[in-house]
């Protein structure tokens, strides 16, 4: 029987064979690795505030990392950043998350984002072990007890892959549960020479990470949920922070460096009404800026393991949203930073938990309006971060996806 002649290269038919091919690739794809992945854009209540200050930070044309990207949420929010002349390379260590964060990217048409998958250390070329989270995807090189580790993954040094690509990141996210001083460590070539602007979830009391940072010439530390700055020797509560390190010829850090803040409203208890089983606080009518939310709760709060849905929102736009028993929220998020575009009303809403509860531990509520203080800035030589970016582009390819 005569085989079938294969359609000529180029042709329609060779076309709608190869669309053929990869539907049924990611038909397959989607069958092993299916998305929970919320959408990207809107509303982005994925780590707002840290999605917040990167947006702040990055540029179109810039190259930056994102290091323990994990699903891709916020890889694919720093491809969207740096536009399509940018370059984002997303460092993930585990391997039972490395399909789902490819399948999301391409989902979200992050094509600028490349997949590295290795984990970060102070060395390149070993071989260090993964611990798969009990009830969460925060895999980790780092276990508590004894047991065996999941797997196994090669490492790699940011130096080592910076030096091979000729070209250094201008923002860096790293969030690698428990091992951000082991990536510091094998970044510190590239944080004096280069010094990025970096955003870490760390311990608020690693001082180890700070005195590192602090050597190689970084002279802020903020928090991003606040947009405080931030001080970690005193605090001796153990509790996980996400933080902004800036080196001190930063020129991208005048909103960041201002003490320019001012509050706009403040807030009682009473004023929380209950509508539609929600217990919600109309902000009001406020013009466009960036504003930080502040829930002062009372102490009485770390008794509550009662779970709720705490929102923060505009019409058709959600700002954050957070699910967590209440002393959590109140221990994590008590301090919420929003942007709104243009004048718009604002309000924010607890679902999922009585409305005497909450009331009765929330005395206060605080609005503060930011305002950069351009006395602030920091000239410095601007470097030709779009020409280095695409350079990179084409070696991130081959190292990653």
């Amino acid at each position: 029987m005569p085989s079938e002649a294969r359609p000529q290269a180029g042709s329609p038919a060779a076309l709608a064979e190869i669309e053929r091919r990869l539907a049924a690739l990611e038909r397959a794809i989607a069958g092993r690795q299916p998305s929970t992945t919320p959408e990207w854009a809107e509303p982005r209540w994925y780590e707002p505030t840290v999605q917040l200050a990167l947006g702040k930070l990055l540029r179109l044309g810039d190259l930056a990392f994102d290091v323990g990207a994990n699903i891709g949420v916020i890889a694919a929010m720093m491809g969207a950043a740096v536009g399509p002349y940018g370059r984002v390379v997303a460092f993930e260590a585990s391997p039972r998350t490395i399909g789902q964060l490819h399948v999301n990217l391409n989902n979200s048409n992050a094509f600028n984002v490349s997949v590295l998958h290795a984990a970060v250390a102070d060395r390149s070329g070993g071989l260090l072990p993964i611990f798969y989270g009990a009830d969460t995807p925060a895999d980790s090189i780092f276990t508590s007890g004894e047991r065996q580790p999941d797997d196994y993954v090669p490492s790699i040094a940011l130096d080592d892959y910076v030096e091979r690509l000729g070209v250094a990141p201008r923002v860096v996210k790293i969030d690698v549960e428990g091992a951000e001083l082991l990536a510091l460590q094998g970044f510190r070539r590239t944080l004096a020479r280069h010094h990025p602007a970096l955003i870490i979830e760390t311990l608020s009391t690693d001082l180890a990470l700070d005195e590192l940072l602090q050597s190689v010439g970084y002279d802020l530390c903020v928090d991003v949920a606040s947009l405080a700055r931030f001080e970690k020797r005193g605090i001796t509560d153990l509790y996980l922070r996400n933080l902004l390190y800036l080196h001190e010829s930063e020129d991208r850090g005048a909103l960041f460096r201002s003490e320019r803040r001012a509050e706009v409203a403040r807030f009682r208890a009473s004023d929380l009404t209950e509508q539609a089983g929600e217990l919600q606080l109309d902000l009001g009518t406020l013009p466009p800026g960036l504003y930080v939310l502040r829930l002062d709760y009372s102490p009485a709060v770390a008794a509550i393991e009662d779970n709720a849905e705490l929102r923060l929102g505009s019409p058709r736009r959600l700002h954050a949203m957070y699910i967590a028993p209440l002393w959590h929220l109140a221990v994590g998020y008590s301090a919420i930073p929003f942007e709104l575009p243009r004048e718009m009303p604002a309000s924010v809403s607890f679902r999922r938990i009585a409305a005497e509860t909450v009331r009765g531990v929330l005395p206060a509520v605080r609005l503060e309006r930011l305002e950069e203080d351009t006395n602030a800035r920091r000239p410095v030589e601007k470097r030709p971060a779009r020409r280095g970016a695409v350079e990179a582009g084409g070696a991130q390819g081959k190292a990653g996806r």
